[in-house]
């Protein structure tokens, strides 16, 4: 029998309907939920995970205790400053009396929810032409003012980053590393206690691409940034001037006489003597430096303590101090500064000696070393995959602690320490396997030569 249904038209309202096609297993696996995002798509999935366990952690310790018991705190004792000098004089800025009456006000604004936390005077020990830039804050009142103060060091800080990819453009697609480095840990903690990283960062970004445009007195000029801080330069001017960089030394000096002039003339003697009494006060260690919190080997010692005898374990830290220090000035005496990557790699281990050296070193002040990690990832000094994790690993450590016994600021702390001495000796041996055998002259122009005025595709270049 024939079926006639083959000769219909397919229009026809006779014809049989066409069975629906079935779906292909893959197009229901696209279906589901986190299958076939791809690399990009699950870099994008963690960052914004970061994100969101940022904004939860502040969220809590602001419903906790509020604000400027913990959250804020750094930005406490600035303001305070700031108020005790617009009204006392900046001369008085230093007097911790004064200072803890203007701190325990902004202690005291919110209700503790928690287990109760102890009042202590915060410190501030910046040179008083730092403390400037938050008159302007005061009539805003404390809370509006570290809203403002947040917001406006996200926001220069993020452009920072951007004018830093541009930069270095071969470290990465900057879809992803713009992302990464504004969700870094050192930001986030910046953020969070109102700290004043911000100009570190661009003393260090502009030091380093000042010296890849060949301008070393214009480095050294950058680089007075730094004395809000001046930890920071403890073993990047000896390696200067190991190095004969005398450009970039005078500029410095230029820029570090008008700062500590302005600063002397607005503390005075009586204010000078207040200072170094403070700082003494720091070396010694204070109740709100905890100590146990810091990136170096000072905080390794603590951590461990009672672990050895006490005689072993200082010198387990002074020789850790000691040959931290010394890789990196060795770098400057039998290096050069030709080439991105053997500069790079300088920088990169300079500073992460500094992190780990300095007596006064707390995570969030590792934003200085940014651009020296970016510049060394774009060189191939560094790979990427371990300048991702020194940005990121010590945060992701940080939220998995908060379910366990302990400290987990200490954890993430002692991994932010071990991961800075893993980017030192990665930098060491990077500069050591350089091929290119300069010899080394007093200044920056020795690599002239060797960089484009234009930017590469490969190397990346300064804006």
């Amino acid at each position: 029998m024939v079926n006639e249904s083959k000769n219909l038209a397919a229009d026809s309202p006779e014809a049989p309907l066409p069975l629906a096609p079935v779906p292909a297993r893959a197009a229901v696996r696209r279906r589901l939920p986190l299958v076939g995002l791809g690399r990009g798509g699950w870099v994008n999935l963690a960052l914004a995970a970061l994100a969101v366990f940022y904004v939860l952690l502040f969220a809590f310790w602001v419903y906790q205790v509020g604000l400027f018991r913990y959250v804020g705190s750094d930005f406490r004792a600035v303001w305070a400053a700031a108020e005790v000098g617009r009204d006392n004089g900046f001369a008085r800025i230093y007097d911790l009396s004064l200072l803890a009456d203007h701190e325990r006000q902004l202690f005291s604004m919110y209700p503790d929810n928690g287990p109760g936390m102890a009042f202590a005077v915060v410190p501030m020990p910046y040179l008083p032409v730092f403390v400037l830039p938050f008159l302007p804050l005061l009539p805003l009142g404390p809370t509006l003012g570290f809203a403002v103060w947040t917001v406006a060091n996200l926001v220069l800080i993020t452009l920072y980053f951007v004018r830093l990819t541009w930069a270095f453009r071969s470290a990465g697609p900057r879809r992803l590393v713009l992302p990464l480095l504004v969700l870094a840990w050192p930001v986030y903690l910046t953020l969070f206690f109102g700290q004043v990283n911000l100009l570190p960062l661009v003393g260090v970004g502009e030091f380093v691409l000042s010296l890849r445009r060949r301008r070393p007195w214009l480095a050294g000029l950058w680089l007075a940034l730094l004395l809000i801080k001046p930890q920071l330069l403890i073993v990047l001017l000896p390696g200067l001037l190991l190095a004969r960089q005398r450009n970039a030394l005078l500029g410095f000096a230029v820029a570090a006489v008008a700062v500590g002039g302005g600063s002397i003339y607005m503390l005075g003697l009586d204010g000078v003597r207040d200072l170094a009494s403070l700082v003494s006060g720091y070396v010694a260690g204070m109740p709100t430096n905890t100590p146990q919190h810091m990136m170096n080997w000072r905080s390794l010692w603590l951590n461990i303590g009672g672990s050895l005898q006490p005689e072993m374990e200082w010198a387990v830290v002074g020789v850790g101090m000691l040959l931290c220090a010394g890789a990196a000035l060795w770098l400057w005496w039998h290096g050069d500064l030709a080439g991105d990557k053997r500069l790079s790699a300088m920088l990169l281990a300079t500073l992460a000696a500094t992190d780990t050296v300095a007596w006064d070193s707390h995570m969030h002040m590792a934003l200085a070393t940014v651009p020296a990690l970016l510049f060394a990832v774009a060189s191939g000094a560094l790979p990427a995959w371990l300048a991702t994790t020194w940005l990121v690993l010590p945060a992701v450590v940080m939220a998995a602690a908060l379910f366990t016994i302990g400290n987990p600021m200490t954890y993430a702390a002692l991994l932010l320490f071990g991961l800075t001495v893993l980017l030192q000796f990665w930098a060491t041996v990077a500069f050591a396997r350089s091929r290119q055998k300069l010899p080394l002259a007093p200044d920056v122009d020795t690599y002239s030569s060797s960089m484009p005025s234009e930017p590469s595709a490969s190397e990346g270049g300064s804006q």
